[in-house]
């Protein structure tokens, strides 16, 4: 249980991409989140109970040229949820 977080960076392009996949549970997630006092989640990703990775694609020019950081959320009490996250992208 807990979080992995990423260090700030600037939102360079307007759509970014990843790959998720693991428990769609509300307590094992991808929150892409503006870098303010506030920590203002923007973006939420969640498996889809199954093993394989799939890309999800999504629009920050809303934030472009604010700071994001990424945060892997586990909260699961129950054993065996899990997150399976890798490879951020940003696209034009």
């Amino acid at each position: 249980m807990g979080y992995l977080t990423s260090a700030p960076f600037p939102v360079a392009h307007s759509w970014a991409s990843l790959l998720v996949g693991g428990g769609g549970s509300r307590h094992t997630q991808v929150e892409i989140v503006l870098n303010n006092e506030e920590q203002t989640v923007v973006q939420v990703f969640r498996g889809r109970n199954q093993e394989p990775l799939r890309r999800v694609f999504f629009d920050l020019s809303p934030h472009k040229e604010k700071e994001i950081f990424i945060r892997l959320s586990d909260q699961g009490q129950r054993s065996g949820a899990h997150l399976n996250y890798d490879d951020f992208r940003f696209h034009e």
